[in-house]
């Protein structure tokens, strides 16, 4: 069984995190029943995002709730990371988990 790593919540979080009052189609990309999302444009899209976390104080906090959830549940630009980015990075914390026990 996984244990979720909790973390205390950050003062200002809910009201002063970069990504308020960000389109959703900016983390996530078209909605259900949109045009498919051409390579370049969602590479471009995702940089974008990215670029939002990188100047926002609670990216390694957002980061750690994304981390809680298994891979298949991961969707978006979140905690400055794709999802395939941090699928890798959950396979990267089991493994070292696995050395480490």
């Amino acid at each position: 069984m996984r244990l979720l790593r909790l973390v205390d919540e950050p003062a200002g979080w809910h009201t002063e995190r970069a990504c308020l009052g960000t389109d959703i189609r900016l983390w996530f990309g078209p909605g259900e029943g949109e045009a498919d999302e051409p390579r370049a444009e969602r590479d471009k899209r995702e940089g974008i995002a990215k670029t939002y976390c990188a100047e926002c104080p609670f990216t390694a906090y957002c980061l750690e709730l994304e981390l809680a959830f298994p891979a298949y549940h991961q969707h978006g630009v979140r905690g400055g990371l794709t999802a395939d980015e941090r699928r890798a990075a959950l396979r990267q914390r089991r493994a070292a988990e696995r050395r480490a026990a």
